[in-house]
């Protein structure tokens, strides 16, 4: 049960840290209730993208994926340059989780 509680409470995470739900100020519970539905919604489609892309993308997280949408719309460099930063990222916090068991 305790392995099941890491990762709800890990969505609980990102939905404050990168979508912003803590952030939300309303006076009505019905626009509270419309913010946490896209919420949700918008969660949802964050784990879809994260399962669709494992094999390629083992770490991809919901930042990486809030960046992609960043990316494409305002373009600031060239895709292939945007995916090689991904990758190397991607290799940087792998090789920092690999070192992190070397050392238990």
């Amino acid at each position: 049960m305790q392995a099941q509680r890491f990762f709800v409470e890990h969505c609980i995470k990102e939905s404050k840290q990168i979508l912003g739900i803590d952030q939300f100020q309303t006076r009505k519970w019905l626009a509270w209730q419309h913010q946490v539905a896209l919420n949700f919604l918008v969660s949802s489609f964050i784990l879809k993208e994260k399962l669709r892309n494992f094999d390629d993308l083992p770490l991809l997280s919901a930042n990486d994926i809030k960046k992609w949408f960043v990316f494409n719309l305002y373009k600031e460099m060239p895709e292939e340059q945007f995916f090689d930063k991904m990758y190397d990222f991607h290799f940087i916090r792998q090789r920092d989780i690999n070192n992190s068991y070397l050392r238990i």
